[in-house]
């Protein structure tokens, strides 16, 4: 471009010059101006030319340098941002990694000091105690070889301590240790020399405070301190000592070591083959005659070489005792004369006398505590349990001497529950022991800590989709199991980011695929829901780690891989709980919050760990889950639920214990990897929920550990409860009660219908639960649940119709959903209906006193029907029953109790009873309720109790007593939430009965939900006749009887279609009764309330009784499918 353009720029100049030089300056301007245009007009024009197209090039070559320029600004804009987020990023990770190593830095500083301190005092114990020992040992070996140095000694007793007149002699005689020796050298035969000795672990320290370590020193070395007992955890299984013996072995290894002399047992019960087949002796018995052959042959091992005495130690004398109970007397004497012999300040120690415990044995162990409490050796004896020795002076040390009571510290690994009390006894004391002071045990039950060694049974595997880790442990820091451990398995996406973590923690084993544990369900699951990794009742693994959640499957305390005590629902099981969570926040994984999500078990333990807020817990899904253990699955109106109980620890826990032997009994059940554990070790180690239940009728029974304080007001985390309207049994109610009681700002409540174990793995339901999830642990809420009044709090499903029982699609397409905006419905409206004496449910009470009757305790029933319902009418919310029953004796039996089976029916116009789904499928009524007359108190000062919602205390201090002389007592039933449209034509059928299947029904079984425990339900406590009353006035103060109910009447017309004065409305609630809810249009203040009556005894009553009823009382409404539009959100208040 440039070399063209020259030359045309030289010739012009070139020109221009030549004429300069032929013309003067001025002649030139004048011809310039005049011709020179003329003149180089071509060339100006090329000029021209040449310039435009060098300025386009130019243009076009700069906007293409400038466009490709903004491109690369913009990519190094956008690199350095990236680079800036990922730095960020890392700063941010390596900052949350080095504050997780300092915590553990931290608490690994924290854990070496207690270390260094449980070294150091165990260290100080030892050498306090070898040192005082040593001292007290020299002193008796100078005594010793005084003896021995004037050859012989006579060893004169009083007449007054000869006990048999064969066992001394009124003269001297000499003995040789050794001819003593051979004279006893059958009794080896009768005990195990090797239970003499125990070896023991010395790196295994025995923790105690300073002061307990100066009163043990003080017991080991003073010549007055006589015994000491020691109690706490039981003795382990399979060679593994527990802290108790090693406690035991010590002092034996440090009296040794310092010469003292020291006999020793440690005791066990005979197994079978250890047994003596030449004797017809009890195990028990032939326990008691080993530790009797033990300590007088170490007796006679320890006699002086030579002496002389007027004790009979003949061989005659020895071979009495021939390992039988036919010459006790003479052994214990014999007992009793060798101790005499024994060296001052000798040692005794006897580990395990707990095996002995039983009455049988009680008269021969009272003669060894007697001896050890006179004679001069030192004894230690360790058991297990609380002992019942009188203190005296409430511990504080007695009058005599004796010292008060103090405590050892946790043994690290072992007993965390209770600590190691122990006791002084000074020589001389006049305390009275109790022959088993040392082995009796109390109804508290011990606490085990397995005795199979932990070993490392992690493993990682990469797998489709996501990383699973199996058996990643969790380490326990609260409750009595601290410094345990729990075992998880994790399921998390693939790379190295944070993510939220959704948990479950349960019983039936996290290692057990669902399509062994239940074959039959897992074939019917979403097949998008399935994977290797499918568990019962939990969240799929491959679903929910594609969508970005990292999944923690724990299995609790004594389950499956975690080592511990079985023991469902208690607050040990919380406690776990509670402990995997806080460890889940803060995992290099997890983005530091935590879900909830589970079905069952894994949803009625989340009310009760977010009660105590563990740190991360950000959201919950208690998927039909009962909030309160006691009243919902343990005892229904305090009656056992043993049926289902039974059936649910036997199909589905039992086999599941730490260490079980035969988990091959149920296909695809896996084994404890690190071992088996002897039955009676498994059987200390886990309680059996049925048995329990029967044993522990009262809620304030240690037992129901995980109510005492727990409040569903505690409950902040934000909450999408799940509740089905078929599980009446189980899971039904503590889903309504924990929605409508929680405080947290978020909370929701879903209403679902048919089986129990399938809609949770429903496509709809998944997404739901995701979107759920997303909003609270990844703040991506696409539907709005974190934006207040965005999502409706209530959804629920209206049984209108009458599908098949069981037949999911039917339901789906029959039962419609409608948004509701506060629990109970606002626009609740109560009736009564009374027991009239035709069998019916009348608004108007009956007229005289009369009552109805039936048999106890599995006789008939009695039912009462309204009439036929000329409108649909919808019943939604709570219903209570109000009965006045009494008592009266049957074939000789005279009945102390009274239990009330209640079960509210649904009967279409053609008569046929309308059956809906149960949790398993079978066919179920529209409700139910249960109550023991005696648990009958209210309590008043729970938040929960409501008109509409009766609850009772259930304490032991609050039983009333009950007795078949006339007696009228006042009964409020509650009758689990419900819904349910009964079309017109249709009629309600309340039945009364004294058991769950009364003889004769028609209707359907009620299944597995059964209380028939014969153990809760004796027939000499129940067998009678339970009546039903319709009370009258002058006799009974009471009100009568009432069942109340919700009316919800949709307006036309600016009129009720029923109004309140129509008598012929049929409303649900009943006197000597029941109670019905219902949403109803009207918004007055008052509710007239209806009551339902047993038989009655003429008596009138008045009728004109208002009652308030609180918020969200039961309803029964009559719906009417072109009112929809009556539902509306809560207006605010002013």
């Amino acid at each position: 471009m440039g070399s063209a353009m020259c030359p045309h720029v030289f010739l012009f100049l070139s020109n221009v010059m030549d004429l300069l030089m032929r013309k003067r300056f001025t002649k030139m301007l004048d011809s310039f101006n005049d011709n020179i245009y003329k003149k180089f007009e071509d060339d100006i024009q090329k000029i021209n030319a040449k310039a435009s197209e060098i300025r386009t090039i130019v243009s076009q070559s700069s906007r293409a340098e400038v466009r490709h320029t903004r491109v690369q600004l913009e990519q190094l804009d956008r690199d350095l941002r990236v680079g800036l987020q990922g730095d960020a990023r890392h700063r941010a990770e390596m900052q949350g990694y080095a504050s997780r190593i300092e915590k553990r830095l931290h608490q690994a500083q924290i854990e070496r000091q207690e270390l260094i301190e449980a070294g150091r005092q165990f260290k100080e114990l030892t050498w306090r105690l070898g040192f005082m020992l040593e001292q007290q040992g020299q002193a008796s070996l100078s005594d010793r070889r005084a003896e021995l140095a004037a050859s012989r000694r006579l060893i004169d007793f009083p007449q007054a301590n000869l006990l048999m007149a064969h066992s001394h002699t009124l003269q001297t005689t000499e003995y040789l240790s050794d001819d003593v020796a051979r004279n006893s050298m059958h009794l080896e035969a009768f005990f195990d020399r090797d239970r003499v000795r125990i070896p023991y672990d010395r790196l295994t320290p025995v923790r105690v405070p300073r002061q307990t370590l100066s009163r043990l020193t003080e017991w080991s070395a003073d010549v007055t301190s006589k015994m000491l007992f020691i109690e706490g955890p039981p003795t382990a299984a399979d060679g593994i000592y527990n802290p108790l013996s090693r406690l035991a072995a010590t002092f034996i290894d440090l009296a040794s070591q310092s010469g003292f002399p020291v006999m020793s047992y440690f005791c066990e019960l005979p197994r079978r083959h250890q047994l003596r087949p030449d004797s017809d002796e009890p195990a028990v018995m032939q326990g008691v005659i080993s530790l009797f052959s033990a300590l007088l042959r170490q007796m006679v091992e320890l006699v002086l070489p030579i002496f002389e005495t007027q004790i009979d130690l003949s061989e005659a004398r020895f071979r009495m005792l021939n390992g039988t109970t036919r010459e006790w007397d003479e052994a214990m004497a014999l007992f009793r004369d060798l101790a005499k012999l024994m060296p001052q300040n000798m040692f005794c120690v006897i580990d395990g006398l707990h095996w002995f415990d039983d009455k049988s044995v009680e008269k021969y162990l009272a003669g060894l505590v007697q001896v050890l409490r006179e004679s001069k050796f030192k004894g230690d004896v360790c058991t297990t349990e609380e002992d019942e020795i009188d203190y005296g002076n409430d511990g504080e040390g007695g009058e005599n001497g004796e010292g008060g009571p103090f405590i050892l510290a946790d043994i690290p690994g072992w007993n965390l529950k209770r600590h190691i009390i122990a006791r002084i006894t000074h020589f001389g004391s006049s305390s009275k022991h109790s022959a088993l002071s040392w082995a009796r045990f109390t109804l508290q039950r011990p606490v085990h800590i397995m005795p199979l060694p932990l070993q490392d049974i992690y493993a990682k595997e990469e797998v489709a989709g996501y990383v699973f880790e199996q058996n990643v442990t969790i380490p326990r820091k609260t409750g009595i199991f601290q410094g345990g451990i729990l075992r998880a398995n994790v399921y998390r996406p693939h790379g190295s980011e944070q993510y939220p973590v959704i948990l479950t923690l349960g019983p039936y084993g996290k290692d057990w695929h669902y399509s062994t544990f239940n074959k039959g369900s897992f074939a019917a699951v979403n097949p998008n829901q399935k994977d290797a990794h499918s568990a019962w009742e939990t969240p799929s693994p491959s679903y929910w780690t594609a969508h970005g959640y990292v999944v923690v499957r724990v299995d609790e305390g004594g389950i499956g891989q975690s080592p511990g005590v079985e023991n469902v629902t208690s607050k040990e099981s919380i406690d776990g709980f509670f402990d995997s969570i806080e460890w889940a926040a803060e995992q290099p994984w997890s983005s530091g919050k935590v879900g909830l999500l589970g079905l069952s078990y894994y949803a009625l333990t989340q009310w009760y760990v977010a009660a105590r807020h563990p740190k991360g817990l950000s959201a919950m899904i208690p998927w039909e889950g009962l909030s309160d253990v006691y009243r919902e699955s343990s005892r229904h109106g305090g009656i056992a639920s043993s049926g289902f109980l039974n059936w649910w620890w036997n199909n589905s826990l039992r086999g599941n214990q730490y260490g079980y032997a035969t988990p091959e009994e149920k296909a695809g059940r896996p084994k404890t990897l690190e071992g088996v554990l002897p039955e009676e070790e498994l059987a200390a180690n886990r309680t059996v929920v049925y048995d329990a239940v029967a044993e522990n009728e009262f809620i304030d029974s240690p037992y129901y550990s995980a109510q005492k304080g727990f409040k569903l007001e505690d409950i902040t985390t934000p909450l999408l409860s799940v509740a089905n309207w078929g599980g009446i049994g189980l899971h039904l109610r503590g889903n309504v009660v924990g929605f409508a009681h929680v405080s947290s700002q978020f909370k929701y409540m879903r209403f679902i219908v048919g089986r129990h174990d399938l809609p949770f793995y429903y496509e709809e339901e998944v997404e739901n639960q995701r979107s759920f999830l997303d909003a609270f642990l990844k703040v991506d809420d696409t539907k709005g649940w974190a934006t207040p009044g965005k999502v409706p709090p209530i959804d629920m499903v209206i049984r209108k119709g009458e599908p098949e029982v069981g037949n999911a699609a039917q339901e789906a397409d029959i039962f419609k959903r409608r948004p509701e905006y506060e629990w109970p419905l606002a626009r609740t409206k109560y009736e009564r209906f009374y027991l009239t004496e035709g069998s019916g449910l009348s608004l108007k009470p009956a007229q005289g006193s009369r009552f109805f009757e039936y048999n106890a305790p599995s006789g008939g029933s009695i039912e009462f029907s309204t009439g036929r319902f000329e409108n649909d009418i919808e019943i939604t919310g709570h219903s209570v029953l109000h009965l006045t029953v009494s008592l009266a004796a049957l074939d000789g039996f005279s009945p102390s109790d009274m239990d009330v089976f209640v079960t509210l029916r649904h009967f279409n116009a053609s008569g046929k009873e309308v059956l809906y789904t149960g949790s398993f499928s079978e066919p179920c009524p529209i409700t139910r309720g249960w109550l023991r007359a005696s648990h009958r108190a209210i309590d008043a000062s729970s938040s929960v109790n409501k008109p509409y919602l009766p609850v009772h205390l259930h304490t032991a201090a609050s039983a009333r007593p009950v007795a078949a002389d006339g007696t009228l007592y006042e009964l409020d039933i509650e009758l689990w939430p419900t819904n349910v449209v009964i079309a017109k034509g249709g009629r309600l059928v309340l039945e009364i009965a004294a058991c769950d299947n009364p003889e004769g029904s028609s209707h359907p079984p009620v299944g597995v939900w059964t209380h028939d425990d014969v153990r809760d339900r004796p027939e000499k406590k129940f067998k009678g006749i339970n009546r039903v009353h319709s009370p009258s006035k002058g006799k009974d103060t009471r009100k009568p009887s009432v069942a109340k109910a919700s009316l919800r009447t949709p307006a036309k017309d600016g009129h009720s279609v029923m109004g309140e004065a129509d008598e012929d409305v049929p409303v649900a609630q009943m006197d000597n009764g029941y109670t019905l809810p219902t949403p109803a249009s009207g918004q007055s203040s008052s509710r007239s309330r209806s009551r339902v009556r047993g038989r009655v005894d003429a008596a009138e009553f008045d009728d004109d009784e208002e009652y308030e009823e609180d918020e969200g009382a039961v309803l029964l409404h009559d719906i009417l499918d072109d009112h929809e539009d009556q539902r509306r959100p809560p207006k605010k208040k002013d």
